[in-house]
């Protein structure tokens, strides 16, 4: 069974430039991180501003949260499971620690 990690992305950011992983700083996210790469399964991460990022993606600093309203949030769903779906061959599960706002209409597809 291959298992695909999805995590949500912090308000608490580096500053500047920084790979994904390290771009994410609050004590969840490292947490979060932490418990994914114990698993050796691949995970992405679900970003308000860029989607679905790779953990490796250099990223800037940014301030953007997923929006409160919900027609806005589907069409962020839609782009996110765009990217998602060729990374999907093959996985049987996908386990997300992310909020309500980040999964509730991906866990629908």
């Amino acid at each position: 069974m291959s298992t695909l990690y999805l995590v949500s992305c912090v308000s608490r950011k580096a500053k500047g430039t920084a790979p994904a992983k390290d771009l994410y700083c609050s004590p969840w996210f490292r947490k979060a991180r932490c418990y994914v790469e114990r698993t050796e399964h691949p995970w992405f991460i679900l970003s308000a501003k860029c989607h679905l990022v790779h953990p490796d993606k250099q990223l800037d600093s940014y301030d953007q949260r997923l929006s409160n309203k919900r027609e806005e949030r589907r069409r962020w769903t839609d782009q996110v499971f765009k990217e998602l779906e060729p990374n999907l061959i093959g996985v049987t599960r996908v386990f997300f620690l992310a909020g309500k706002r980040y999964r509730e209409h991906l866990e629908e597809k």
